[in-house]
């Protein structure tokens, strides 16, 4: 929950971190969002798209909402409807352990390195 360190404001305990491949996009479920902030579900559930002070709103299919700080964006215009980050990771599985085949690769490559 993000709190403002000059005014106090507390924002909606809704929001939710991503946990994969993106770092800096929330997100959270519609219902949820209609209870916390009725004005911007309405308005999400007629356009599927809102910025609203530098923030990016998006109504995606399955009903989560998701939003992303507009100057993390890779296209931080208003009128470009694209959450994508710019670091976005395409292919987390290599990061976290080795594909298959990889060990087999690394072992030649080692004894080769050996000779």
């Amino acid at each position: 929950m993000r709190v403002c360190p000059k005014c106090g404001f507390r924002e909606a305990p809704i929001w939710r971190n991503r946990m994969a491949k993106r770092m800096y996009t929330q997100f959270c479920r519609l219902d949820e969002l209609e209870t916390w902030e009725p004005e911007l579900a309405s308005l999400l559930k007629k356009e599927g798209y809102a910025f609203i002070d530098g923030v990016k709103y998006r109504l995606t299919k399955r009903g989560y909402v998701e939003r992303l700080d507009a100057f993390l964006c890779k296209h931080p215009e208003s009128t470009n409807r694209s959450l994508a980050e710019p670091d976005q990771e395409k292919h987390l599985a290599k990061f976290i352990h080795q594909p298959l085949n990889q060990t087999k690769l690394l072992e030649v490559a080692n004894q080769k390195e050996a000779k």
